[in-house]
């Protein structure tokens, strides 16, 4: 396997994937009190789908730049940017809804990991718009 064909893109994407795959699942989202939401998959509708989708463009992208599968005639870059794009939104869509609201005890304040993963995602998302510009250059009329 030669690292040296990873582009800038692929190495954005990789690198989000894996700070969403360890951050999304370790750190706490949110917290108040003594309650705390722990991970991605306690928001599972804008948490969970937006790491599953951030991890699975991750593991494309690996395969794909390592040589490890051939591209064939799929658009990868298009459907790496959908992908990334939907996951980015659905984490700003998380961090605008907050952390939520917990009986008896007032609203959950969004914590580290929540923030992480956003990043992540929008890391890997500037990785996937570098790739499809990289492959679709602009036309000039």
């Amino acid at each position: 396997m030669d690292l040296s064909d990873f582009r800038p893109g692929d190495w954005l994407i990789v690198v989000g994937a894996a700070v969403m795959l360890i951050f999304g699942l370790f750190l706490k989202w949110a917290s108040f009190g003594g309650i705390t939401r722990n991970n991605a998959f306690d928001y599972f509708l804008t948490g969970g789908i937006a790491w599953l989708l951030l991890v699975a463009a991750g593991v494309i992208t690996f395969v794909l730049a390592a040589g490890l599968i051939k591209p064939g005639n799929v658009r990868w870059s298009l459907i790496l940017l959908m992908v990334t794009g939907i996951a980015t939104a659905l984490m700003v869509l998380r961090l605008i809804l907050g952390a939520g609201d917990e009986p008896g005890f007032g609203k959950l304040d969004r914590a580290q990991g929540m923030y992480i993963a956003f990043l992540a995602a929008a890391v890997a998302f500037a990785g996937a718009i570098s790739n499809y510009r990289a492959e679709h250059p602009a036309r000039e009329d």
